[in-house]
């Protein structure tokens, strides 16, 4: 759940960082890329996806083993 929480706040960041700018002057979307704060945020909020990507590997291989070895009931006690 924390996860869950934490990812939604750093892409609500982004956006909100993202939106004070003007997409249509060249100006605006150089002093947004550049911007330490909006780098910061957005490889964080790329770190998080990675990290959910690596989870959702790691508890699918732990549910398949978990379903060849006919133990459903220990992985369901340990999600």
């Amino acid at each position: 759940m924390t996860f869950i929480v934490l990812s939604v706040i750093s892409s609500v960041i982004t956006s909100v960082i993202a939106k004070a700018i003007d997409f249509t002057d060249r100006n605006s979307i150089n002093t947004l890329v550049t911007n330490p704060a909006f780098i910061a945020i957005s490889l964080v909020s790329v770190g998080f996806w990675i990290f959910g990507m690596y989870d959702a590997y790691r508890m699918a291989k732990k549910y398949n083993e978990a379903v060849m070895h006919n133990d459903l009931a220990r992985f369901q006690k340990e999600f």
